[in-house]
Protein backbone atom coordinates (compact mmCIF):
# COMPACT_ATOMS: atom_id res chain seq x y z
CA UNK A 1 0.00 0.00 0.00
CA UNK A 2 1.44 3.56 -1.05
CA UNK A 3 -0.26 6.69 0.22
CA UNK A 4 0.53 9.66 -1.54
CA UNK A 5 0.07 12.92 0.05
CA UNK A 6 -0.83 15.33 -2.61
CA UNK A 7 0.47 19.11 -1.78
CA UNK A 8 0.72 22.47 -2.73
CA UNK A 9 4.23 22.09 -2.90
CA UNK A 10 4.09 18.33 -3.89
CA UNK A 11 5.14 18.90 -7.77
CA UNK A 12 8.34 21.30 -6.67
CA UNK A 13 10.14 18.46 -5.12
CA UNK A 14 12.28 16.29 -8.01
CA UNK A 15 12.85 13.79 -4.80
CA UNK A 16 8.53 13.23 -4.18
CA UNK A 17 8.70 13.06 -8.54
CA UNK A 18 10.90 10.38 -8.84
CA UNK A 19 9.39 8.48 -5.55
CA UNK A 20 5.53 8.77 -7.52
CA UNK A 21 7.63 7.34 -10.59
CA UNK A 22 8.67 3.79 -8.73
CA UNK A 23 5.18 4.34 -6.84
CA UNK A 24 3.47 4.01 -10.58
CA UNK A 25 6.13 1.67 -11.88
CA UNK A 26 5.00 -0.81 -8.55
CA UNK A 27 1.32 -0.41 -9.37
CA UNK A 28 1.87 -2.61 -12.25
CA UNK A 29 2.74 -5.43 -9.83
CA UNK A 30 0.24 -4.98 -7.85
CA UNK A 31 0.47 -2.27 -5.26
CA UNK A 32 -2.24 -0.24 -4.24
CA UNK A 33 -2.27 3.36 -4.45
CA UNK A 34 -4.39 5.96 -2.18
CA UNK A 35 -3.97 9.84 -3.53
CA UNK A 36 -4.49 12.20 -0.61
CA UNK A 37 -5.44 15.84 -2.62
CA UNK A 38 -4.13 18.00 1.04
CA UNK A 39 -5.79 21.31 0.73
CA UNK A 40 -5.50 20.99 -2.97
CA UNK A 41 -8.13 20.78 -5.51
CA UNK A 42 -7.64 17.70 -7.44
CA UNK A 43 -8.47 18.80 -10.80
CA UNK A 44 -5.88 21.20 -9.97
CA UNK A 45 -3.28 18.21 -9.63
CA UNK A 46 -4.68 16.25 -12.44
CA UNK A 47 -4.56 18.85 -14.79
CA UNK A 48 -1.37 20.46 -13.46
CA UNK A 49 -2.43 23.98 -12.78
CA UNK A 50 -1.95 26.61 -10.05
CA UNK A 51 1.23 25.63 -8.04
CA UNK A 52 1.71 22.65 -10.03
CA UNK A 53 1.31 24.44 -13.72
CA UNK A 54 4.39 26.34 -11.47
CA UNK A 55 6.37 23.54 -10.31
CA UNK A 56 6.61 21.91 -13.66
CA UNK A 57 7.39 25.50 -15.60
CA UNK A 58 10.27 25.74 -13.47
CA UNK A 59 11.39 21.82 -14.17
CA UNK A 60 11.47 23.02 -17.76
CA UNK A 61 13.50 25.55 -17.56
CA UNK A 62 15.93 24.02 -15.29
CA UNK A 63 16.13 20.14 -17.66
CA UNK A 64 15.78 22.12 -20.88
CA UNK A 65 18.18 18.83 -22.33
CA UNK A 66 16.03 16.43 -20.67
CA UNK A 67 12.12 17.28 -21.55
CA UNK A 68 11.32 13.20 -21.55
CA UNK A 69 12.26 13.26 -17.51
CA UNK A 70 9.89 16.31 -17.24
CA UNK A 71 7.24 14.64 -19.01
CA UNK A 72 7.24 11.09 -17.09
CA UNK A 73 6.64 13.16 -14.09
CA UNK A 74 3.92 14.57 -15.69
CA UNK A 75 2.37 11.30 -16.70
CA UNK A 76 3.17 9.87 -13.26
CA UNK A 77 1.16 12.67 -11.57
CA UNK A 78 -1.89 12.58 -13.71
CA UNK A 79 -1.76 8.85 -13.56
CA UNK A 80 -2.24 8.53 -10.01
CA UNK A 81 -4.66 11.50 -9.40
CA UNK A 82 -6.99 9.41 -11.92
CA UNK A 83 -7.37 6.71 -8.99
CA UNK A 84 -10.04 7.31 -6.52
CA UNK A 85 -8.67 9.18 -3.64
CA UNK A 86 -9.40 11.20 -0.37
CA UNK A 87 -9.71 14.93 0.05
CA UNK A 88 -8.88 17.15 2.65
CA UNK A 89 -10.26 21.00 2.08
CA UNK A 90 -11.43 21.07 5.36
CA UNK A 91 -12.55 20.11 8.85
CA UNK A 92 -11.05 17.98 11.64
CA UNK A 93 -7.76 16.02 10.73
CA UNK A 94 -7.90 13.65 13.56
CA UNK A 95 -11.10 12.20 11.81
CA UNK A 96 -10.19 12.44 8.21
CA UNK A 97 -6.57 10.52 9.66
CA UNK A 98 -8.85 7.82 11.13
CA UNK A 99 -11.37 7.22 7.99
CA UNK A 100 -8.49 6.86 5.97
CA UNK A 101 -6.54 4.58 8.57
CA UNK A 102 -10.06 2.46 8.28
CA UNK A 103 -9.98 2.46 4.73
CA UNK A 104 -6.39 0.85 4.74
CA UNK A 105 -7.57 -1.92 7.04
CA UNK A 106 -10.06 -3.14 5.16
CA UNK A 107 -8.48 -2.95 1.79
CA UNK A 108 -5.57 -4.96 3.12
CA UNK A 109 -7.57 -7.47 5.06
CA UNK A 110 -9.39 -7.99 1.64
CA UNK A 111 -5.97 -8.98 0.25
CA UNK A 112 -5.53 -11.64 2.78
CA UNK A 113 -5.41 -14.86 2.16
CA UNK A 114 -6.18 -18.24 4.00
CA UNK A 115 -3.94 -19.81 1.62
CA UNK A 116 -0.21 -19.65 3.50
CA UNK A 117 2.12 -20.68 0.74
CA UNK A 118 4.34 -23.84 0.46
CA UNK A 119 5.86 -23.75 3.89
CA UNK A 120 1.91 -24.08 5.69
CA UNK A 121 0.25 -26.70 4.24
CA UNK A 122 -2.55 -28.56 5.75
CA UNK A 123 -2.24 -25.08 8.35
CA UNK A 124 -5.54 -23.38 6.83
CA UNK A 125 -8.28 -25.82 8.50
CA UNK A 126 -6.53 -25.74 11.62
CA UNK A 127 -6.15 -22.09 11.57
CA UNK A 128 -10.00 -22.29 10.76
CA UNK A 129 -10.63 -24.46 13.67
CA UNK A 130 -8.39 -22.43 16.52
CA UNK A 131 -10.90 -19.12 15.34
CA UNK A 132 -13.75 -21.21 15.84
CA UNK A 133 -12.74 -22.06 19.17
CA UNK A 134 -11.69 -18.50 20.45
CA UNK A 135 -15.37 -17.39 19.38
CA UNK A 136 -14.67 -14.14 18.61
CA UNK A 137 -17.95 -13.16 18.98
CA UNK A 138 -18.68 -14.28 22.79
CA UNK A 139 -18.35 -11.27 25.00
CA UNK A 140 -16.41 -13.74 27.86
CA UNK A 141 -12.15 -13.97 28.88
CA UNK A 142 -11.56 -17.04 27.30
CA UNK A 143 -8.14 -19.48 27.93
CA UNK A 144 -7.46 -21.80 24.91
CA UNK A 145 -4.84 -24.24 24.97
CA UNK A 146 -3.10 -26.31 22.03
CA UNK A 147 -0.84 -29.35 23.01
CA UNK A 148 0.42 -31.60 21.41
CA UNK A 149 4.20 -33.25 21.13
CA UNK A 150 7.28 -31.46 19.52
CA UNK A 151 7.38 -30.56 15.84
CA UNK A 152 3.69 -30.40 15.45
CA UNK A 153 4.01 -26.41 14.33
CA UNK A 154 1.54 -25.46 17.49
CA UNK A 155 3.60 -22.21 17.56
CA UNK A 156 3.31 -21.79 13.73
CA UNK A 157 -0.70 -22.56 13.89
CA UNK A 158 -0.77 -19.87 16.95
CA UNK A 159 1.44 -17.10 15.27
CA UNK A 160 -1.12 -17.48 12.67
CA UNK A 161 -4.10 -17.11 14.22
CA UNK A 162 -2.55 -14.03 16.65
CA UNK A 163 -1.98 -12.59 12.80
CA UNK A 164 -5.42 -12.76 11.33
CA UNK A 165 -6.96 -11.79 15.03
CA UNK A 166 -4.73 -9.32 16.40
CA UNK A 167 -6.19 -5.98 15.12
CA UNK A 168 -9.80 -7.16 16.80
CA UNK A 169 -7.67 -6.34 20.41
CA UNK A 170 -6.75 -2.97 22.06
CA UNK A 171 -3.39 -4.51 23.30
CA UNK A 172 -1.30 -7.82 22.00
CA UNK A 173 1.77 -9.95 23.17
CA UNK A 174 3.52 -13.16 22.06
CA UNK A 175 5.40 -14.71 24.92
CA UNK A 176 7.94 -17.07 23.12
CA UNK A 177 10.29 -20.24 24.54
CA UNK A 178 8.46 -19.59 28.01
CA UNK A 179 10.08 -22.94 29.72
CA UNK A 180 13.77 -22.06 28.14
CA UNK A 181 13.45 -17.78 29.02
CA UNK A 182 12.19 -18.73 32.35
CA UNK A 183 14.86 -20.74 33.06
CA UNK A 184 17.89 -18.94 31.83
CA UNK A 185 16.82 -15.68 32.86
CA UNK A 186 13.99 -15.66 35.34
CA UNK A 187 9.75 -15.37 34.99
CA UNK A 188 10.46 -11.64 35.91
CA UNK A 189 11.83 -11.12 32.47
CA UNK A 190 9.48 -12.30 30.68
CA UNK A 191 6.43 -10.35 33.17
CA UNK A 192 8.63 -6.93 31.81
CA UNK A 193 8.53 -8.16 28.60
CA UNK A 194 4.24 -8.89 28.95
CA UNK A 195 3.82 -5.32 30.17
CA UNK A 196 6.11 -3.66 27.55
CA UNK A 197 4.01 -5.46 24.84
CA UNK A 198 0.59 -4.37 26.55
CA UNK A 199 1.55 -0.88 28.26
CA UNK A 200 4.13 -0.02 25.28
CA UNK A 201 6.63 1.57 27.80
CA UNK A 202 8.90 0.00 29.70
CA UNK A 203 7.61 -1.20 33.07
CA UNK A 204 10.26 -2.79 35.79
CA UNK A 205 8.96 -5.89 38.25
CA UNK A 206 11.27 -6.44 41.74
CA UNK A 207 10.28 -10.10 41.85
CA UNK A 208 7.74 -12.63 40.37
CA UNK A 209 4.75 -11.36 43.07
CA UNK A 210 5.20 -7.79 42.11
CA UNK A 211 4.95 -8.55 38.18
CA UNK A 212 1.77 -10.51 39.06
CA UNK A 213 0.48 -7.72 40.91
CA UNK A 214 1.58 -5.10 38.32
CA UNK A 215 0.30 -7.35 35.02
CA UNK A 216 -2.90 -7.60 37.09
CA UNK A 217 -3.39 -3.34 37.27
CA UNK A 218 -2.27 -2.88 33.50
CA UNK A 219 -4.19 -5.20 32.03
CA UNK A 220 -7.52 -4.55 34.28
CA UNK A 221 -10.36 -3.78 31.52
CA UNK A 222 -8.32 -3.82 28.50
CA UNK A 223 -9.22 -6.06 25.95
CA UNK A 224 -6.14 -8.31 24.86
CA UNK A 225 -4.54 -11.39 23.07
CA UNK A 226 -2.02 -12.88 24.46
CA UNK A 227 -0.10 -15.80 22.93
CA UNK A 228 2.22 -17.42 25.76
CA UNK A 229 4.68 -20.33 23.92
CA UNK A 230 5.61 -23.42 25.19
CA UNK A 231 4.17 -23.29 29.05
CA UNK A 232 5.89 -26.71 30.99
CA UNK A 233 4.07 -25.13 34.72
CA UNK A 234 1.40 -24.16 35.92
CA UNK A 235 3.34 -21.50 38.01
CA UNK A 236 4.47 -20.10 34.40
CA UNK A 237 0.85 -19.59 33.75
CA UNK A 238 -0.25 -18.37 37.09
CA UNK A 239 2.93 -15.33 36.77
CA UNK A 240 2.19 -14.42 33.17
CA UNK A 241 -1.44 -14.82 32.62
CA UNK A 242 -3.47 -15.41 35.77
CA UNK A 243 -6.84 -15.67 35.41
CA UNK A 244 -9.93 -14.79 33.79
CA UNK A 245 -11.06 -12.04 35.69
CA UNK A 246 -7.77 -9.95 35.13
CA UNK A 247 -9.01 -9.25 31.81
CA UNK A 248 -11.53 -6.97 29.88
CA UNK A 249 -14.32 -8.33 28.01
CA UNK A 250 -13.85 -10.46 24.75
CA UNK A 251 -10.22 -10.96 25.73
CA UNK A 252 -8.74 -13.70 24.98
CA UNK A 253 -5.41 -16.15 25.60
CA UNK A 254 -3.73 -18.69 23.67
CA UNK A 255 -1.64 -21.25 25.80
CA UNK A 256 1.27 -23.62 24.18
CA UNK A 257 2.83 -26.90 25.61
CA UNK A 258 3.39 -30.38 24.54
CA UNK A 259 1.33 -31.99 27.78
CA UNK A 260 -1.52 -29.92 28.71
CA UNK A 261 -2.04 -31.89 32.26
CA UNK A 262 1.32 -30.50 33.53
CA UNK A 263 0.30 -26.88 33.20
CA UNK A 264 -3.11 -27.64 33.72
CA UNK A 265 -5.15 -24.60 34.56
CA UNK A 266 -8.73 -24.41 36.14
CA UNK A 267 -8.80 -21.63 33.27
CA UNK A 268 -8.37 -23.31 30.51
CA UNK A 269 -12.09 -23.81 29.03
CA UNK A 270 -11.39 -25.54 26.07
CA UNK A 271 -8.08 -27.49 24.20
CA UNK A 272 -7.01 -28.19 21.03
CA UNK A 273 -5.30 -31.11 19.65
CA UNK A 274 -2.63 -30.43 17.18
CA UNK A 275 -2.39 -33.61 15.45
CA UNK A 276 0.29 -34.48 12.42
CA UNK A 277 -0.55 -33.85 8.77
CA UNK A 278 -2.41 -36.95 6.40
CA UNK A 279 -0.95 -38.76 3.94
CA UNK A 280 -1.67 -36.54 0.95
CA UNK A 281 -0.58 -33.26 2.95
CA UNK A 282 3.07 -35.02 4.09
CA UNK A 283 3.64 -35.71 1.15
CA UNK A 284 2.87 -32.01 -0.51
CA UNK A 285 5.26 -30.73 2.47
CA UNK A 286 8.11 -33.14 2.03
CA UNK A 287 8.21 -32.41 -1.59
CA UNK A 288 8.12 -28.60 -1.06
CA UNK A 289 11.27 -29.19 1.29
CA UNK A 290 12.56 -31.64 -0.69
CA UNK A 291 12.31 -30.52 -4.00
CA UNK A 292 11.07 -26.98 -3.99
CA UNK A 293 7.61 -28.10 -5.84
CA UNK A 294 4.20 -29.90 -4.64
CA UNK A 295 5.15 -33.27 -6.81
CA UNK A 296 8.32 -35.93 -6.38
CA UNK A 297 11.16 -37.12 -8.92
CA UNK A 298 10.19 -39.77 -10.65
CA UNK A 299 12.91 -41.68 -9.82
CA UNK A 300 13.00 -41.76 -6.54
CA UNK A 301 8.95 -42.11 -5.88
CA UNK A 302 9.62 -45.10 -3.87
CA UNK A 303 11.80 -43.91 -1.68
CA UNK A 304 9.43 -40.52 -1.01
CA UNK A 305 6.53 -42.48 0.11
CA UNK A 306 8.86 -44.21 2.08
CA UNK A 307 10.50 -41.00 3.74
CA UNK A 308 6.90 -39.68 4.50
CA UNK A 309 5.16 -42.83 6.12
CA UNK A 310 8.50 -42.58 8.72
CA UNK A 311 7.83 -39.15 9.44
CA UNK A 312 3.73 -40.43 10.82
CA UNK A 313 2.96 -37.23 9.41
CA UNK A 314 4.97 -35.11 12.25
CA UNK A 315 5.65 -31.78 10.64
CA UNK A 316 8.81 -30.72 11.84
CA UNK A 317 10.19 -34.16 10.86
CA UNK A 318 9.07 -33.87 7.26
CA UNK A 319 10.45 -30.52 6.91
CA UNK A 320 13.90 -31.33 8.31
CA UNK A 321 14.13 -34.42 6.43
CA UNK A 322 13.09 -32.87 3.13
CA UNK A 323 15.41 -30.52 3.14
CA UNK A 324 18.17 -32.70 4.10
CA UNK A 325 17.46 -34.64 1.23
CA UNK A 326 17.31 -31.25 -1.21
CA UNK A 327 19.74 -31.62 -4.53
CA UNK A 328 21.04 -34.98 -2.97
CA UNK A 329 21.55 -38.30 -5.55
CA UNK A 330 19.66 -41.82 -5.30
CA UNK A 331 22.50 -43.11 -3.82
CA UNK A 332 22.39 -40.92 -0.91
CA UNK A 333 18.63 -40.81 -0.37
CA UNK A 334 19.02 -44.83 -0.32
CA UNK A 335 21.88 -44.21 2.50
CA UNK A 336 19.68 -41.84 4.49
CA UNK A 337 16.95 -44.72 4.30
CA UNK A 338 18.93 -47.12 5.61
CA UNK A 339 20.26 -45.42 8.56
CA UNK A 340 16.43 -44.54 9.56
CA UNK A 341 15.49 -47.97 9.31
CA UNK A 342 17.64 -48.71 12.12
CA UNK A 343 16.30 -46.50 14.19
CA UNK A 344 13.29 -46.81 16.60
CA UNK A 345 10.40 -44.96 15.30
CA UNK A 346 9.10 -42.67 18.76
CA UNK A 347 12.57 -40.93 18.64
CA UNK A 348 12.16 -38.01 17.39
CA UNK A 349 15.22 -36.57 18.23
CA UNK A 350 17.46 -39.56 16.54
CA UNK A 351 15.42 -39.26 13.34
CA UNK A 352 16.34 -35.46 13.34
CA UNK A 353 20.08 -36.27 13.73
CA UNK A 354 20.01 -37.88 10.37
CA UNK A 355 20.21 -34.45 8.70
CA UNK A 356 22.96 -33.49 11.51
CA UNK A 357 25.40 -36.56 10.90
CA UNK A 358 25.30 -35.11 6.78
CA UNK A 359 27.18 -31.96 8.01
CA UNK A 360 30.54 -31.10 7.29
CA UNK A 361 32.82 -31.12 10.65
CA UNK A 362 33.05 -27.61 10.11
CA UNK A 363 29.19 -26.86 10.02
CA UNK A 364 28.71 -29.30 12.68
CA UNK A 365 30.99 -27.09 14.87
CA UNK A 366 29.01 -23.96 13.85
CA UNK A 367 25.36 -26.20 14.27
CA UNK A 368 26.53 -26.61 18.17
CA UNK A 369 28.15 -22.86 17.91
CA UNK A 370 24.45 -21.30 17.37
CA UNK A 371 22.36 -24.13 18.95
CA UNK A 372 24.50 -23.99 22.44
CA UNK A 373 25.98 -20.30 23.00
CA UNK A 374 23.24 -17.97 21.36
CA UNK A 375 20.41 -19.83 23.22
CA UNK A 376 18.53 -17.05 25.03
CA UNK A 377 20.07 -13.77 23.50
CA UNK A 378 17.61 -11.77 20.84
Amino acid sequence: MAVIILSENYASSTWCLEELVKIVECMKGGLKVLPIFYHVDPSHVRHQKETFAVAFDEHGKRLQENPEKVQIWRTALREVTNLSGKTLMNGPEAEFIRKIVDWIFIELKDKCSTVYGDGFVGIDSCVEEMISCLDMNSNDVRFIGICGESGMDKTTLARLVFEQIHNQFEACSILENVEEVSKAHGLETLQEQLLCDISKGALRVRDVNNGIQVIRNVLQNKKVLIVVDDVFEKKQLEALVGKRDWYGPKSRIIVITKDIHSSESNEIQTVYKANGLNDDEALQLFSYNAFHKAHRENDLLYLGNDFVTYAQGIPLVLKILGSHLCKRTKEEWESAWNQLKAIPNENILEKLQIAYNGLEELEKKLFLDIACFFKGED
